[in-house]
Order: structure tokens, then C-alpha cells, then sequence
């Protein structure tokens, strides 16, 4: 007999935070111990219901000559899984926002990551840590996109 109380709990503490190498733009202040370095990064997988959430707020419903089909803002939810994946720095801080006269954290992101080499690499971290491997050709092209 199989015994499925092995699966009664879901363990969230499973999704583990990781720390990751900052960009060169952010670096430990004169008389900090870890001064000149970049300020490391804290990225977190996403859980398959934030996941959901995140591809319904980009996908529309879009009917035509009787047929439905559905688009995608591809672009757009790859920043999404981007801002919610990343834990600090929060780019969903309503005060760093404000500091920055915007309201749209993927608006932050862009500025924060405005030289594509920076955000190719935190773009890999980013799906490497939620499983979407690491196809360099096609983040070469996403970024190319931007």
C-alpha cells in the first residue's frame, strides 16, 4: 500500500532565498567592511501560483471572426517574474519608488539595469533559480529585444 502522508505537507521554506553578485552601479560604501564590492542581490523562486498570476496579468483574450486566441506580452512578464523573483532590493518599495517619481516597479527595474550586460546576468540568475535553465542564445535575443 502506498502511504500519502508523505505528501500531506507542502514545505514552503523549500524555496530558499540566494544571494547573488550585484552590479558594478551599487557598491559597499567607503569604511563598510565589504568596501568596493558590489552589494550582493537576494533572489527567491517563485511559487507555480505566483507564476499563474503573473502569465494571466500579461496574456489577453482577443477574439476575431468568430475565433479566440490569446496573446502574450512576453517582454513584459519576463520583468514581472523578474521584480517578483528578486527580494532585494525590493523593487516594489513604494519609498524608492516615490524616490524615483515612478509607480511601476518594472519601470524601476529598467533604470536600475539600464547596460545590458547587467541585466542579461541578473535576467539568468533570475530564471536559472525558477528553472528555466540557462539558453544563452535565447536571453541574448530577449535582451537584444529590450
Amino acid at each position: 500500500m502506498k502511504d500519502m502522508q508523505f505528501f500531506s505537507t507542502v514545505d514552503e521554506s523549500e524555496r530558499k532565498e540566494v544571494t547573488i553578485e550585484g552590479i558594478d552601479k551599487f557598491k559597499y560604501p567607503k569604511g563598510h567592511k565589504k568596501e568596493g564590492i558590489n552589494i550582493e542581490w537576494i533572489v527567491q523562486p517563485l511559487t507555480m501560483k505566483k507564476l499563474d498570476e503573473i502569465y494571466a496579468e500579461n496574456t489577453v483574450i482577443k477574439r476575431k471572426g468568430g475565433k479566440t486566441s490569446k496573446v502574450i506580452n512576453e517582454k513584459r512578464m519576463g520583468y514581472d517574474l523578474m521584480v517578483e523573483s528578486i527580494v532585494y532590493p525590493d523593487f516594489k518599495d513604494k519609498n524608492w519608488l516615490e524616490q524615483n517619481k515612478m509607480v511601476d516597479p518594472v519601470e524601476l527595474i529598467k533604470k536600475v539595469l539600464d547596460l545590458p550586460k547587467d541585466f542579461q546576468r541578473i535576467s539568468e540568475e533570475v530564471m536559472c533559480i525558477n528553472g528555466f535553465g540557462d539558453e544563452e542564445e535565447d536571453l541574448i535575443k530577449e535582451a537584444k529585444n529590450l
